[in-house]
């Protein structure tokens, strides 16, 4: 049989000898890493709830993988709180990068960038805008904008110049 494979093999050991408890100690290592195995196909398909029991203290892949779950789990939480500031216009709201490590920590900046990116047009806009409600027809939106950005700077400009 390969042992590599994912397929649990039950063994029956009646020996009471080394080679028994040989035997039994692989069984338990193939169970844990059976048990790993199934939760990581849950995580791998979004399950952030899935849990691993570590077998012990030294049971050192699943209490590293206990460690991954909960570090996912903070960037969800980081990217909901980050998706309700902006749906309620709380735009100067930023996920903390430094609470992680390595790519996460970059996946976190990653947001505050792109926040960052979508806010000084918006910002720039207003001020525009708010200049104009105070009847001053010389404002403009300053800055160099692309895409939906140029879109409204022209539109502030044309209307602008309507009025």
């Amino acid at each position: 049989s390969d042992v590599c494979s994912s397929d649990l093999i039950a063994l029956q050991v009646d020996q009471h000898d080394e080679v028994g408890d040989l035997l039994r100690a692989m069984q338990q290592l193939a169970e844990g890493l059976s048990d790993i195995t199934l939760t990581a196909r849950r995580v791998a398909q979004g399950d952030l709830a899935a849990e691993v029991a570590p077998r012990g203290d030294q049971d050192t892949l699943a209490l590293a993988f206990g460690d991954l779950l909960a570090t996912m789990r903070a960037l969800l939480q980081v990217t909901d709180r980050l998706g309700a500031a902006a749906r309620e216009g709380r735009l100067d709201e930023r996920g903390e990068a430094a609470h992680f490590d390595g790519a996460f920590a970059t996946l976190v900046e990653g947001f505050n960038r792109t926040l960052d990116a979508m806010v000084q047009p918006i910002n720039a806009a207003g001020e525009a805008l708010d200049a104009l409600a105070d009847r001053d027809l010389t404002a403009r939106v300053a800055g160099e904008y692309g895409g939906d950005y140029a879109r409204m700077q022209q539109a502030i400009k044309i209307g602008r110049a309507h009025v």
